[in-house]
């Protein structure tokens, strides 16, 4: 059976759609059969990331881009504020929310309320909100936050996303035997679902 790989960082407005995307998709039953699923933080470091927003012409752009695209799956879209905060506390509940196989809705729920309500991530009580909206053990989701275990795991993530080649979000790897195919934005997930149903 394939694996799917799906790399996201709640940094990202395009990481957020993508995890409404395949979300919808695995309700649909997309991966049935055909695809072990799951979910992995991006980390910056030794990546070459570039932050979008430091370019005034790019900045410019996804300020018009992200409300279409957003309007196209009828979301709205909100720049957070605070914009920067801690993401990696969040990451790791998703992690977590994955050993319960609700890692997907987990990140679709956390990277909404950041994205099209503009919460702030870092805050317990959006964290806990997050697990409630995913269907997650809200107890499941406080042990996980004192969980240090998730440190290990959350670290391990970002090594196995730097030597898999990751440079950016949303990003998915289609693995099949030792092959494997990436694929970068969310805009690729009709080739993704091709490689995963080829």
């Amino acid at each position: 059976m394939k694996t799917l790989t799906f790399y996201f960082a709640l940094r990202s407005p395009y990481s957020a759609l993508a995890s409404d995307i395949v979300h919808e998709a695995a309700e649909s039953g997309a991966f049935t059969g055909k695809a072990a699923f799951r979910i992995a933080p991006f980390g910056a470091p030794g990546t070459g990331f570039q932050d979008p927003t430091s370019n005034p012409l790019k900045l410019r752009y996804m300020m018009q881009d992200l409300p279409r695209l957003y309007a196209a799956r009828g979301l709205s879209v909100t720049v957070p504020d605070p914009f920067q905060v801690d993401f990696s506390i969040a990451a790791k509940l998703a992690l977590a929310a994955q050993r319960d196989d609700l890692g997907l809705g987990y990140l679709r729920a956390i990277s909404l309320l950041r994205w099209s309500e503009g919460r702030n991530v870092a805050e317990a009580e959006v964290l806990l909100e997050a697990a409630e909206r995913a269907g997650w053990s809200i107890a499941a989701a406080e042990r996980a936050l004192t969980d240090v275990e998730l440190d290990q795991a959350y670290e391990a993530a970002i090594a196995a996303g730097e030597a898999a080649g990751v440079f950016g979000v949303p990003f998915f790897i289609v693995t099949d035997g030792d092959a494997q195919e990436p694929f970068w934005g969310q805009d690729r997930w009709p080739m993704v679902a091709a490689a995963l149903a080829g």
